[in-house]
Order: C-alpha cells, then sequence, then structure tokens
C-alpha cells in the first residue's frame, strides 16, 4: 500500500515552496493531531488549555506562591490576558490570590 504524502493529505496540487515549508506544514498538522485528544478531555472538565497551563503551573510550585509574572514566563502557550484568566479561576473557586 502506497503511503499518502502531505501534499495527498492536504488535496495540494502544486508542490511545495521548499523542503522547509513541507516541514512546517507537517509540523503545524502533528502539533494538532496531538492536542485533539487532550483538548477533548480539557473541554470536558470545563478547561481551555490556557487555564490547565495556569493549574499545571500552581500545582507544580507546590506551597510555594507565584506572582502573575512568574506563571506568564512558565506558560508553555502564552495568554494574552493573564489578569482576566486569573480572575475566572478565582472566581470558580479553582484557585486562591492574596493581593500584597
Amino acid at each position: 500500500m502506497k503511503r499518502k504524502t502531505l501534499q495527498d493529505e492536504i488535496q495540494q496540487t502544486k508542490g511545495f515552496l521548499s523542503l522547509e515549508a513541507e516541514v512546517f506544514l507537517n509540523l503545524l498538522r502533528t502539533a494538532e493531531a496531538l492536542s485533539v485528544a487532550p483538548h477533548g478531555l480539557l473541554r470536558d472538565a470545563g478547561l481551555s488549555h490556557s487555564r490547565y497551563n495556569v493549574l499545571r503551573i500552581l500545582r507544580g510550585a507546590g506551597d510555594s506562591r507565584l506572582s502573575c509574572r512568574e506563571i506568564v514566563d512558565r506558560m508553555v502557550t502564552r495568554d494574552s490576558d493573564m489578569t482576566r484568566l486569573l480572575d475566572g479561576l478565582e472566581r470558580e473557586g479553582l484557585i486562591e490570590r492574596n493581593r500584597s
């Protein structure tokens, strides 16, 4: 059985501009494929990737307190409005914040 190429899979009739362009598209498709299952689990738990990321960071910090800036620095993926994200997690009782 002949293995499908990326060009076949995405039904692209013209060749890629470069090997780098083909590799980049392959990376994007692989990242998407790998995120499908976890995305469903997170959705079922009422979490977005960003919310999960924050909770993961806080759990890893243990009893250490982290500032908003420290959380942002540890994020795997960035969120443009960390304050809003933390406000929502606090409202739902998932985190507790102390302002100094």
